[in-house]
């Protein structure tokens, strides 16, 4: 293994539930977009500085 970070986590989310794996697959389909958008505002601040 080298020494850099890793870029990704991965991780397996088994839904114990019918309504336990709707929460979790409308949580995921959230999550891509919000860390896009925080990402695109960090790296924003980083060129305005």
């Amino acid at each position: 293994m080298s020494g850099r970070p890793q870029r990704t986590n991965e991780y397996t989310a088994e839904p114990i539930s019918d309504r336990y794996r709707e929460c979790l697959y409308d949580w995921l389909a959230a999550h891509a977009p919000l860390w896009n958008q925080l990402t695109y505002r960090r790296r924003q601040q980083y060129f305005t500085e």
